[in-house]
């Protein structure tokens, strides 16, 4: 079982090189082979060993410090508390034959398939099905880098560089530190199919066929597919503007303009079941919301020049691997300052010199657009000449992290030197001229740490990078002065491979399997619970989304799709702190926790082990459990109903209730109910109380047998988010906004079976979308005359 995933990898890479062979231009057998042998070597620890590529980010937090294992310096702590969490309830879900359209484990439920970070539908992911977890991101990241590994390759080769610049430049972009900082994030699993939508605009432009299409078709669909929207809308504006600049001299371009924008329509289309739920959810979900107040309230942005010298050199600031990384000073509220977001866009000190040896011959095809994209990408990162400004305004890209345009930056400079290589190998520039260029190169490198050293915060990790640049650079320019053609390219791939791994060493420290998500006592103890029952824990310890993995449900969560009402209502019962990413629990007094349906409490053993009234079912080292005897059931039944239209109202009138289980508030009564009872305008409304039980627990859906003499609302503690439907003996009823955040329905008189299900907004048109596009692709290809695009 340990190989699997090399068995995975390798089978899945042997049948795109021979389909690619196959139907498109050559790949020569012996480049593929060199591809999989580096991705192999790079991931050596995870294909060949009990290892996975799922760094290890807990012991420093209880319960899991309780386990006393060294915790991992990395900068990774989101892939352990969000990315897989998520992605193994989605796993979950579908091995219980369920759509993943809800996560039960976070915020009293919250959206999944509409969150996208899972990446579900991508291949990547689905290969990943028949594995383990930690084993599932391992064959992930293999895939991603030989992906990138092949199609930049290709993507040069399109504009006739010779094997040596291609797999020069192929290497640069691949390892580069935007990829390392990136490799397990859908962000990353999104910008790393820009070569591949590249090569099949090339394949579009230069071939006029039907099967042409099918790259950039393929290309548009993963890189949507892969989890996260901003940078796809990114990386498709590079693609038309790239199918711009490669037509702008053809004398078929309106034609062949016609064809790229209908792959790109076709792999957007393809893609729709998975993005177009989440377009229609965002204005519901705390990230929209946050969109919105920065549209209307832009935060102020100052920058020192801190913020910008890890583009020319990543470690200045230090890293995270070795503890010493300290964020850009003085701090700006409005950008997020981890060393992930602003150290990853270096292609190494090699093709900075490479690069500049390119501008010598800037006139030539396609130099000038990786130049435009570089310098776009630069002002776009700092802000300069109001660039901010404009692209705020602009639909769509305008809420994304313009920072993130990094990928283009590192792309531009990675093909610039592919291309400046390609200059010095056919002698079009001299030798001199390009050792210049490599100590221009480097002397631009070692400036930010040279101003560091004058201040005298220059550290052993930055010391150690200026001796690895220097060595990279005297390797090249040794090389070149005195080696053969072989020579030298090989001796210029090592010193970038040195220079980018140095830099980029350990980022993402494997686990062995066993550290993954280890078990302590107290998640044992909680895990031999049934659902429905939900956990929260004292302090900062059970850090949010982490019950995912474990099955446990908890009221915290981080996710950018939550429910705002949600998020503000239990921010207030709580007293969490404003923007608190660890939503630490500050007041346990608030009976509302009783409708949470919070059955246990955590407290970490480094708290005080005491909550009034609670019972403790649990003592270890890794802290302490105490159940609630007060808690209410998920699902019942209240006869007195407050009427409170707005979130506000009805969070001040959950301060004057005391029995949240007879007495809660709703937003509307239902016109059914008015007209039966006479409720019309009443600020209060008195419904009978009936009889609930549970009879089914699923991962999208409840069902409940209920028995009442008249109308009565059955209240639950799901939260209420766009895409829920209730329906009574097979017939539906409008669904109710309870206690300002939270489910509920007005149900009839009688006894019969009430189920609630959850399913986004938009994914029937999505998924209707989807199969338009998927047979309009097979037409196209079956009857090519008849499309029109033969």
């Amino acid at each position: 079982m340990v190989l699997m995933p090399f068995v995975l990898f390798t089978t899945t890479v042997a049948g795109l090189v021979y389909l690619w062979n196959r139907y498109h231009r050559h790949v020569p057998l012996v480049v593929a082979i060199l591809f999989w042998a580096l991705t192999c070597i790079y991931h050596r620890e995870t294909l060949f060993d009990d290892g996975v590529d799922l760094p290890p980010a807990a012991y420093n937090v209880y319960p899991w410090q309780a386990l006393r294992r060294t915790p991992v310096a990395s900068n990774t702590g989101i892939v352990f508390t969000q990315l897989a969490p998520w992605t193994e309830a989605a796993r979950a879900s579908l091995k219980s034959g369920a759509l993943p359209t809800w996560n039960r484990y976070a915020a009293c439920g919250s959206p999944l398939l509409a969150n996208q970070q899972t990446a579900l539908l991508h291949p990547f992911t689905l290969l990943g099905l028949i594995l383990p977890l930690g084993q599932a991101f391992t064959l992930s990241s293999c895939l991603r880098i030989y992906f990138v590994l092949f199609f930049t390759f290709l993507f040069l080769r399109r504009w006739d560089l010779g094997m040596a610049p291609a797999i020069y430049g192929a290497l640069a972009y691949t390892f580069c530190t935007f990829h390392a900082v990136w490799l397990l994030f859908p962000l990353g699993l999104t910008t790393m199919m820009l070569p591949l939508v590249l090569v099949g605009i090339d394949e579009v432009v230069t071939r006029h066929t039907s099967a042409s299409l099918v790259p950039l078709i393929i290309g548009v669909t993963l890189t949507l597919l892969g989890g996260h929207p901003e940078s796809a809308a990114w990386v498709l504006i590079t693609a038309v503007m790239y199918a711009a600049y490669c037509l702008r001299t053809s004398a078929l371009r309106g034609r062949t303009l016609g064809r790229v924008m209908t792959a790109i329509v076709l792999g957007i289309g393809s893609a729709s079941v998975f993005w177009y739920p989440t377009w229609r959810l965002i204005p519901f979900t705390a990230r929209g919301q946050l969109m919105e107040a920065m549209k209307k309230y832009p935060p102020a942005h100052e920058y020192s020049p801190e913020w910008f010298l890890p583009l020319l050199a990543p470690n200045v600031l230090g890293t995270p691997q070795t503890g010493t990384y300290r964020p850009p000073r003085p701090p700006n509220g409005g950008v997020l300052d981890d060393y992930g977001e602003i150290a990853s866009a270096y292609a190494g000190v090699v093709s900075l010199g490479f690069a500049l040896v390119a501008l010598r011959r800037a006139y030539l095809r396609p130099r000038i657009f990786f130049i435009v994209a570089a310098a776009f990408a630069s002002l776009a990162i700092t802000e300069s000449l109001g660039i901010h400004q404009i692209l705020t305004h602009t639909p769509i890209i305008g809420f994304t992290l313009f920072g993130r345009l990094r990928f283009v930056l590192a792309f531009a400079i990675a093909m610039l030197a592919a291309c400046g290589y390609s200059d010095i190998l056919v002698g079009t520039v001299k030798r001199s001229f390009a050792l210049g260029c490599l100590a221009v190169g480097l002397l631009i490198t070692l400036t930010p740490y040279a101003m560091r050293a004058g201040t005298g915060q220059l550290r052993h990790v930055q010391i150690a990078h200026v001796i690895v640049a220097t060595s990279s650079v005297l390797i090249a320019s040794l090389s070149l002065a005195f080696g053969s053609r072989r020579t030298a390219t090989g001796a210029c791939c090592a010193g970038l491979l040195l220079d980018l791994l140095f830099v980029t060493y350990r980022y993402n420290p494997p686990a062995r399997s066993q550290d993954m998500y280890p078990e302590t006592g107290a998640l044992t103890y909680l895990r031999q619970f049934a659902s429905p029952w939900r956990v929260a824990a004292v302090g900062w310890s059970f850090l949010p989304e982490t019950g995912s993995y474990y099955g446990i449900e908890d009221i915290k969560t981080t996710d950018p799709m939550a429910d705002p009402a949600y998020l503000m209502i239990v921010g207030n019962v709580f007293r969490m702190r404003p923007a608190d990413y660890d939503q630490i629990i500050n007041d346990w007094t608030n009976p509302f926790i009783n409708f949470l349906g919070i059955r246990f409490v955590y407290v970490p053993a480094d708290q005080s082990a005491a909550i009034p009234g609670f019972k403790q079912v649990y003592a270890g080292s890794d802290g302490w459990i105490f159940e609630n005897p007060y808690v209410f059931p998920r699902y019942f039944s209240a006869s007195d109903v407050h009427i409170a239209p707005t979130i506000e109202a009805a969070i001040r009138k959950l301060g004057t209730l005391s029995d949240f289980r007879h007495s809660v508030t709703v937003d509307r009564v239902p016109d059914p109910v008015v007209r039966s009872i006479g409720a019309q305008g009443a600020e209060q409304v008195f419904v009978s109380e009936s009889d609930v039980e549970l009879v089914r627990y699923e991962p999208n859906a409840t069902t409940l047998h209920v028995n009442g003499s008249s109308w009565n609302l059955v209240v639950s503690s799901d939260v209420a988010v766009p895409g829920w439907k209730a329906t009574w003996n097979g017939k539906q009823l409008p669904v109710v906004t309870v206690n300002g955040a939270f489910l509920g329905t007005f149900v009839p008189g009688g006894s019969g079976t009430l189920r609630f299900t959850y399913r986004p907004p938009g994914l029937a048109t999505g998924g209707a979308i989807s199969a338009v596009s998927v047979i309009a692709i097979v037409l196209l290809l079956i009857f090519p005359r008849r499309t029109g695009l033969r």
